[in-house]
């Protein structure tokens, strides 16, 4: 989920606890509309938003 930027690393010595992105943060605040919008059935993402990969 880091290589998606999704979450990000805090390394604080051997422990590296994870948090929200901003992406992540969008994508969590877009999420009730995408579904509730859909009828309950997410549209698939917009591929310019995952980095230019294709579904």
């Amino acid at each position: 989920m880091v290589t998606r930027d999704l979450l990000a690393r805090h390394r604080r010595g051997r422990k590296t606890p994870f948090g929200l992105t901003a992406r992540s943060v969008d994508v969590l605040r877009d999420g009730p509309d995408r579904i509730w919008r859909a009828g309950g059935r997410g549209q698939p993402s917009d591929p310019a938003r995952r980095g230019g990969r294709q579904a």
